[in-house]
């Protein structure tokens, strides 16, 4: 995968569920009131993921997020799952 891209969603609700959702690229931006997204298999990578909101919640059977840079910001994030894979984190709080 030898481009990039730039994903950015803005807005007050984001609910994304299916079976399968990858995401991959240097530069991943969400934000808004409230993440909602469900699925059997959640895989983000990319160098930098910046997520902000009131509501993050994340289920699912698989979630794995890799890449240089993570941030994560809110009022409130639930992450559950049978199984969670974070590599190469930097968390700013």
């Amino acid at each position: 995968m030898g481009e990039a891209w730039c994903v950015e969603v803005s807005g007050s609700e984001h609910e994304v569920s299916g079976s399968e959702l990858e995401v991959s690229g240097s530069e991943h931006e969400v934000s808004g009131s409230e993440l909602e997204v469900s699925g059997s298999e959640l895989e983000v990578s990319g160098s930098e993921l910046e997520v902000s909101g009131s509501e993050l919640e994340v289920s699912g059977s698989e979630l794995e997020v890799s890449g240089s840079e993570h941030e994560v910001s809110g009022s409130e994030l639930e992450v559950s799952g049978s199984e969670l894979e974070v590599s190469r984190l930097k968390l700013d709080c």
